[in-house]
């Protein structure tokens, strides 16, 4: 693998396209479909339908298991839905690709009101993730990351765990250090697609 890209997609509005080796997607509809996709193995969260996972590349004939675990034990409607950590591990290259979409507008202003909640859910949800992330890395596992953590300008969204790249609310972290970091255009997204290098 050489880039790893991550890409909000705006409950389906935004496009799904080939911009990097492995592609981390969230708020994907139920099941993330291109023409352009074809290269690629989609893997898309059965838990959490918005979570999904292209992986093309040098990568792209491996097999992968899938994982998931919730976050929260309770989803509030319009406050926040389910939410976890959705993740796919390859055995004999010893590799883990993460995707995550944490709780937004849990830092001040507190746009959407429920501060408190918002909050203390994006914690829980940062603290379970690093946990994994933390797991997979004493197992040998190269480990990355990335999605929409909602962590704004100035906040770590892996704190130290991994290398971690990205200035808006999409991130992407790796064991290894990521290199030549893109902001590219939304693709009919409010999000723009976020893409690096592994070094």
């Amino acid at each position: 693998m050489t880039t790893l890209g991550t890409h909000n997609l705006l409950d389906g509005k935004g496009e799904a396209t080939p911009f990097a080796d492995v592609i981390l997607f969230t708020e994907a509809p139920r099941r993330v479909r291109n023409e352009s996709l074809d290269l690629y193995r989609v893997y898309s969260c059965k838990r959490q339908w918005d979570l999904a996972i292209a992986v093309g590349g040098d990568l792209a004939g491996d097999d992968f298991r899938e994982h998931y675990k919730r976050a929260l034990p309770f989803s509030v409607r319009k406050v926040t839905p389910n939410r976890g950590t959705y993740w796919i591990t390859e055995d004999v290259e010893k590799v883990a690709i993460l995707v995550e979409h944490r709780i937004n507008a849990a830092f001040p202003p507190y746009k959407r009101g429920e501060g408190l909640f918002r909050r203390l859910g994006w914690e829980m949800h940062t603290r379970m993730t690093l946990r994994i992330v933390r797991r997979l890395k004493r197992q040998g596992y190269t480990v990355y990351a990335g999605g929409d953590p909602n962590t704004p300008r100035g906040v770590s969204g892996y704190r130290g765990a991994l290398k971690e790249v990205g200035n808006g609310l999409d991130r992407l972290g790796s064991t290894r250090r990521l290199v030549d970091v893109e902001v590219l255009s939304k693709n009919g997204s409010d999000h723009h697609r976020l893409r690096a290098r592994v070094a």
